[in-house]
């Protein structure tokens, strides 16, 4: 935190103990936060999520406060805009994990978001990338920068590749057994693997 403040350009003042005014401000935004629970089950992804929090932060900043009687946005349009210097928009990156990395199991799959996604058997035990597409979609799988695997994000516990399928069965399962034979066993037996 402190070194946010020093790229931020600002420094923090610790609240004094025991100071209930103080601790208010900190209940004011939890309350704020509160105002987004009706909202719970009114989206899909990530992108609504932002739009959400931008409509409720319009609304917010346009009503009139209880603890000032002012409007927010105006207050700080007459009064407190010139007191503020410019941020580097890129800002925040560095405080977010953007390297998601996973270690392929036993199995073949990496855990992603509590589902498992399949990948070629022979990176079992290595560490690969995940990338989320830009409109959360879909996961890219990479090893040493080399895309593996793709697969869309879903809530399915199992999510299999066909090429991936058969080739876990033809090095473990079905070692040893023909084309054919790991084919129909794909047929007969994996759709069992969906309705989990």
């Amino acid at each position: 935190f402190h070194e946010f403040c020093k790229d931020a350009g600002f420094t923090p003042i610790a609240c004094r103990p025991f100071r209930p005014q103080t601790k208010g401000a900190v209940e004011a935004l939890a309350r704020t936060v509160e105002r987004l629970r009706p909202y719970n089950t009114e989206f899909a992804d990530g992108t609504e999520l932002i739009e959400l929090v931008h409509m409720l932060r319009d609304d917010l900043n346009h009503e009139t406060s209880q603890a000032t009687d002012e409007v927010p946005y105006l207050k700080w349009l007459d009064e407190e805009k010139e007191y503020l210097h410019r941020v580097p928009v890129n800002l925040l990156e560095p405080y977010f994990e953007e390297n998601i990395t996973r270690v392929v199991s036993k199995e073949a799959m990496i855990n992603f978001r509590k589902c498992k996604y399949s990948v070629d058997p022979r990176y079992i035990g290595c560490t690969v990338a995940v990338e989320i597409s830009n409109d959360e979609q879909r996961i890219h799988i990479y090893y040493n920068g080399e895309e593996i695997r793709t697969h869309s994000i879903t809530t399915n516990s199992m999510n299999y590749d066909p090429q991936d399928q058969f080739n876990i069965l033809k090095s473990d399962l079905l070692k040893g057994r023909t084309d054919e034979d790991i084919s129909a066993y794909i047929r007969e037996h994996m759709t069992d693997y969906d309705n989990l």
